[in-house]
């Protein structure tokens, strides 16, 4: 990547909702293995909010695609790898084999 290249708000919209994705997927994944009834309700619930969180980035994502014009300079590329990696599943991964 060189200077020139950015990357653009809807981009980083996408990645916030795979990132939830992400998240609902591990606490779903996490409630099947424990035993507890209160533990696996609580689980279920962080899964719900997981929900909400990608519902609320996929409205920013619908209402502001039209009115965010414009790419984010990320020179050295850490922003760009970071997100990446946050999507990809570095965030919520403790459970993957």
């Amino acid at each position: 990547m060189t200077l020139e290249d950015k990357f653009n708000a809807g981009e980083v919209f996408e990645i916030a909702e795979q990132i939830e994705r992400n998240g609902q997927a591990f606490y779903r994944q996490a409630a099947e293995s424990v035993d507890s009834d209160e533990a696996r309700d609580f689980l279920l619930e962080l899964a719900a909010m997981e929900v909400d969180h990608e519902n609320f980035f996929s409205a920013l994502k619908d209402k502001f695609k039209l009115s965010v014009s414009g790419d984010f300079p990320d020179p050295d590329e850490t922003t760009v790898a970071y997100l990446q990696a946050l999507a990809e599943g570095d965030v919520f991964n403790s459970l993957k084999t």
